[in-house]
């Protein structure tokens, strides 16, 4: 069952040697820069729209995002209750528990589309686009946004709207449903080819997740049980809840479930900088849920395969 997940770990570990040792002096923060702007303006695009355009648009898609806000807004509920009630003895700031709040609330999709990938081949990358870019993307730049500035200790000003328009992900989605419910044909040679700029990506998103690890930021992960629990058991299960109770079964509702098990979003640490949050503690918990992740996400499968 792990062996599905090789290639994904040697990725992500080549990714973290590559952040201890900077082959060549390109150190890891340019190069995950440069290679999350190759994802999201040219490859993600790509490969969302060939997927997109040709998904079968049924219940069980529409089922899928809205699980995805059952799944975040009742873990962000869930994790503020806890902090609340556990913040004097966890001695956590105002700005470290608006860092767990982002950890606990949002999933990540770039860990979570190699994985579905490895488990349950490429025909499941629809469910993970659903998800990522209809709930949690609009989700994370929204709420998410907003938690943090709540939190924040200072005020930086954000147009939500302007952060979104900005996302060619995004506009690849909606993009791809208007052809695909207008019933405008797609040439097999245009998708073919965005398959090939697109599928590169995924392994990209693994070495990227891979060079954000930080291993000595774990001496703090004491303080993140809390939001790790509702990221990727609490959550997940008021979302799998949701989705049973409409009507979604078998191989869908095992994908939905390894997908909302996912880690904490990697763009909760430019969050945590910009409002000045607990960015070493925000990197704990990325490490260690993405850690879990591998651990968990082949469980999940198992557990909710028919």
């Amino acid at each position: 069952m792990y062996l599905d997940l090789l290639p994904v770990f040697m990725t992500l570990a080549a990714g973290w040697l590559w952040r201890r040792h900077s082959p060549g002096g390109v150190d890891a923060a340019h190069l995950a820069q440069a290679l999350n702007m190759l994802m999201i303006y040219l490859m993600g695009p790509a490969l969302i729209f060939a997927i997109m355009s040709r998904a079968p648009l049924n219940a069980a898609l529409a089922v899928i995002p809205a699980a995805g806000y059952v799944c975040s807004l009742g873990g962000l509920l869930l994790a503020a209750a806890a902090y609340r009630l556990l913040g004097r003895r966890t001695g956590l700031s105002r700005q470290g528990q608006g860092a767990m709040l982002l950890a606990a609330g949002f999933a990540n999709g770039s860990i979570a589309l190699p994985v579905v990938v490895s488990l349950f081949g490429s025909d499941a990358m629809a469910v993970v686009f659903a998800y990522d870019i209809i709930a949690t993307i609009l989700l994370i730049w929204t709420v998410g946004v907003a938690v943090a500035a709540r939190h924040a200790e200072g005020q930086t000003p954000v147009s939500l709207g302007r952060e979104i328009l900005r996302l060619p992900p995004a506009w690849a989605v909606f993009l791809a449903l208007a052809v695909n419910l207008l019933g405008i044909p797609v040439p097999d040679r245009l998708v073919g080819m965005l398959r090939y700029i697109g599928d590169a990506a995924i392994p990209l998103m693994v070495f990227v997740v891979g060079l954000s690890l930080r291993l000595g930021a774990m001496r703090r992960l004491g303080a993140a049980v809390p939001a790790l629990l509702v990221r990727q058991v609490l959550g997940p299960a008021l979302g799998v809840a949701f989705a049973y109770a409409l009507g979604l079964r078998g191989e869908t509702l095992a994908i939905l479930a390894v997908v909302m098990a996912s880690a904490c979003p990697a763009v909760g640490i430019i969050l945590t900088h910009r409002y000045r949050l607990d960015t070493e503690l925000y990197g704990a918990a990325l490490t260690a849920s993405i850690l879990l992740y591998l651990l968990l996400a082949p469980l999940y499968r198992q557990l909710l395969m028919p």
